[in-house]
């Protein structure tokens, strides 16, 4: 008898581990969420990933609507960059670097402008009509850019 008690006490303890374990990683995931935002003059509600790929490695240079699209990232070395190349893009930096560094030397693309700062991503977004970025928050305060969403 004695036994069986002790099961279910190691067996509920494991249980709740896992649970407040499960709990955490919900947490963390949710709070570094990483958000593409536009301008919110852009039409464009939705994108596939494919897509994504192609304009941050400069392959799609043009919105469905025919504007120009203006890329934005962080420094190679932010976090925040090395988890979008990883996450979204399913790259990592330096692979991305290099086909900036392709298209720049041979003269059929520019690499993105880069900016330092959560705000300075969004004043440039908000500035150019054709703007594409990325941030790692859900809470966007200005109504002159949008979030969008990833299918």
């Amino acid at each position: 008898m004695s036994i069986d008690i002790f099961q279910r006490i190691v067996i509920r303890g494991i249980v709740k581990t896992a649970m407040v374990f499960t709990l955490l990683l919900l947490l963390v995931s949710n709070a570094y969420a990483l958000n593409l935002i536009i301008n919110a003059e852009n039409d464009t509600d939705t994108i596939s990933q494919r897509k994504v790929r192609a304009i941050y490695g400069l392959h799609l240079k043009r919105w469905a609507s025919g504007a120009p699209i203006k890329v934005f990232t962080y420094s190679d070395q932010s976090d925040l960059h090395r988890r979008f190349c990883k996450d979204l893009l399913l790259v990592f930096p330096h692979q991305l670097r290099a086909a900036w560094d392709r298209a720049t030397y041979s003269g059929t693309g520019q690499a993105p402008i880069v900016v330092s700062s959560y705000e300075e991503m969004i004043s440039k977004v908000i500035e150019n009509p054709g703007a594409i970025g990325y941030v790692d928050s859900d809470e966007l305060l200005d109504e002159r850019i949008k979030t969008l969403q990833v299918k």
